[in-house]
């Protein structure tokens, strides 16, 4: 079982100068705040931290008891985890030094969450200063943009050579296993300055639906309006962003902020599109900052943060022969995962690109539909709310700025589009309207909460805290051990994943923690475990031996990883493999047990992309147990780990719910793209040379 429990911030309190940044050599007490949103209420909540951050010397209290939590309840744990900082210093302000933490959250009905908990700080860090708390708000009522100004990332890029850099690593013309190996038309922008248009604007009273916002009149939109308001569409080829022209200063003192704003998202995706399933999307939109020094010039690179509450919903397909495109400004481009020795290599550093998510489909934009507090298209959280002007339904998206206390930072939104030939809009390619689909991304009441009206200062902690306690002897080695039982298993028998024999030397303050993987498919040379390669059976827990259904694929490898939890860097990994019976007659294709979270809430534990479809129990016996579009509802149903159904049945009706995971073809066996070895060929043209992007 899960519940929708999120970490929404933490206090931290330090042995050395207590400023709540973690400094070198200080054991820091880690003070968490839990939100309840399951809708029920939580009791024995367990909260377990653990990080593989190097700047983590130990966790000498990996565990704590928080207690319950009532349905809706934000509250503060009594109790702290505790961590000690290694001997870790900063070199400039500008350098990032970083503590991750994760949060495994379990309680007396559940055993994890429905979305892994993590949250960043930055350390060795000093900040003073700065007046008058406020709270940043932008409602585009004013005249143009207001607080935020334009930044067309594809002008000037309209050809392949402009483009070089721009590509999703798949989409490198240049590189011979991409789907795009050698395609001419694989650039930004359009033939003509008409199709290529900036498309983020201020939607107000004179756009073709008579306006349409959360507050007052106007709402930020990005995407094209086609005369009636049943035919906006959004542009193809496009890389466009929108940030704030000045930056906005963040408190410290005490306090956290977090960027809110409300939104409803239509960005073409796997609803729409044959390819992509449910929960994969080809145009994106995602939310990004940067550093500004205290004299506002802005420093770094532009750097993707995730929402942790109505997060972000799809993640981007990459099978398509069709060019998807990236920012430059974030620090990595096309070429940086290039590796001669291993060209079969295809995911790389991005923002937006495979494996990255992004926003695709929340709330509803639909030019007649009204509000409804339910029809929040992918949206993780909910509730859907209703604007004051205009159809449709806005949800809320909440990121954590946390890991920025004090410093000065600007935001954009950032919308990026898919190639199709030569075609100018989703219109001209699909001829789709009227629909949703492709209405793009409208924002309003953008907020930022905690920040100041003049800048805090911010350097580094120069102070000695060489004398402050060290860690003691923690952790040095774990040989982790799996046995499975029975080792041959009949199709739909349950076998078990026993870990219980793995040891570690030492473990002071802590105890061996488990997590389980059934691993169904060959990881690439160099690649880690995720939701592409391998399903987690088990996120970190100290539970130790695992029940499973044997299954038939083509591997039957199951993985154990076991660390110590107050060094969880310590540990180790060990797989076992389970034969089938080749009688078996069904691939057993939905691995995990379906459950109630509560009366209206299915969950199935781990994330993943799931089709879903409920029917009437009696349709079903009528029909002899066939079910066709008319008997039953599809649930469009994206990359996570439950689904909500707050329909009531009538008296006496029963209903079923049946639900399949999504499977990637074999890599080779997709058209457009090869795993073949050899080096990367120059194609004359194709936008640049490989060795000086790289060199």
């Amino acid at each position: 079982m899960q519940a929708n429990l999120l970490v929404t911030s933490l206090r931290l309190v330090d042995n050395g100068d207590n400023d709540g940044f973690a400094d070198p050599n200080e054991t820091v007490q880690v003070y968490v705040t839990l939100r309840n949103n399951s809708g029920s209420d939580q009791n024995e909540i367990v909260v377990r931290m653990g990080s593989t951050d190097p700047t983590v010397a130990c966790i000498p209290t990996p565990v704590v008891s928080f207690g319950s939590l009532l349905a809706g309840e934000v509250r503060e744990a009594a109790l702290p985890l505790v961590f000690q900082m290694a001997n870790a210093a900063r070199v400039d302000v500008s350098q990032d030094l970083l503590v991750t933490l994760d949060f495994a959250i379990s309680g007396e009905d559940f055993g994890t969450t429905t979305k892994p908990q993590s949250v960043t700080l930055e350390a060795d860090l000093n900040v003073s200063g700065g007046l008058l708390p406020t709270t940043y708000t932008e409602g585009f009522e004013n005249a143009g943009f207001g607080s935020f100004t334009t930044q067309s990332l594809d002008l000037g890029r309209e050809s392949l050579l402009g483009s070089d850099g721009h590509r999703c690593q798949y989409n490198d013309p240049d590189f011979v296993n991409s789907n795009s190996y050698g395609y001419t038309d694989c650039f930004l922008g359009a033939a003509t300055t008409v199709q290529n248009a900036y498309d983020w604007h201020v939607h107000g009273l004179t756009s073709p639906d008579g306006g349409r916002a959360y507050l007052g009149n106007n709402s930020l939109h990005w995407g094209v309006h086609g005369g009636a308001a049943s035919q906006d569409t959004s542009r193809l080829r496009q890389l466009d962003a929108i940030r704030t022209f000045l930056p906005v200063n963040l408190g410290w003192n005490g306090v956290t902020s977090d960027l809110t704003f409300k939104h409803q998202v239509a960005l073409v995706d796997g609803g729409y599109l044959t390819g992509p399933d449910y929960g994969e999307t080809v145009d994106r939109g995602i939310v990004q900052v940067q550093l500004a020094t205290s004299a506002g010039q802005a420093t770094g690179s532009w750097r993707k943060i995730s929402p942790y509450e109505n997060v972000y919903n799809a993640e981007t397909y990459d099978r398509y022969a069709n060019c998807l495109f990236d920012p430059t400004d974030d620090g990595s481009d096309e070429d940086d995962y290039f590796d001669p020795a291993d060209p079969a290599r295809r995911l790389g550093p991005s923002s937006t690109c495979r494996p990255e998510f992004a926003f695709s489909n929340l709330g509803r934009t639909f030019f007649s539909a009204p509000f409804s507090p339910t029809d929040v298209g992918d949206a993780s959280d909910g509730p859907g709310l209703q604007g004051s002007r205009g159809p449709g339904t806005w949800v809320e998206s909440k990121f954590s700025l946390a890991r920025w206390r004090g410093r000065r930072v600007r935001f954009r939104f950032l919308a990026t589009s898919i190639e199709i030939v030569d075609a100018p809009t989703w219109q001209v390619a699909q001829g789709w309207n009227p629909i949703q689909g492709d209405d793009g991304w409208y924002i309003d009441d953008v907020r930022v909460t905690n920040t100041l009206t003049s800048a805090a200062m911010v350097s580094i902690d120069t102070a000695d805290r060489s004398g402050l306690p060290a860690c003691g002897p923690v952790c040095a080695s774990v040989t982790p051990s799996l046995v499975v039982f029975p080792a041959i298993a009949r199709c739909g028998d349950t076998f078990t994943l026993d870990a219980s024999g793995s040891t570690v030397d030492q473990c002071h303050g802590g105890a061996l923690q488990y997590r389980f993987w059934w691993i169904w498919r060959a990881l690439p040379p160099g690649g880690t475990l995720n939701a592409f390669y391998a399903a987690l059976l088990q996120d970190w827990s100290e539970n130790a031996i695992l029940s499973y259904p044997a299954q038939t694929f083509e591997e039957n490898i199951y993985r154990v990883d076991v660390r110590c939890s107050a060094l969880p860097a310590c540990g180790g990994s060990t797989t076992s493999e389970v034969t089938v019976e080749a009688s078996c007659p069904v691939l057993l294709y939905f691995p995990r047990p379906i459950l109630f979270e509560s009366k209206s809430v299915l969950s199935w534990g781990t994330p993943g992309r799931i089709s879903a479809v409920r029917g009437d129990l009696g349709d079903l016996r009528a029909s002899g147990g066939y079910f066709s579009p008319s008997t039953y509802w599809n649930f469009k149903v994206s990359n996570r780990s439950s689904l909500e159904d707050v329909s009531i049945p009538a008296p006496g009706e029963g209903r079923y719910y049946l639900l399949r995971g999504s499977r990637y073809p074999a890599p080779g066996s997709c058209a457009g793209y090869s795993f073949s070895t050899g080096s990367p060929a120059e194609v004359p043209g194709a936008g640049g040379n490989r060795d000086e992007d790289i060199g």
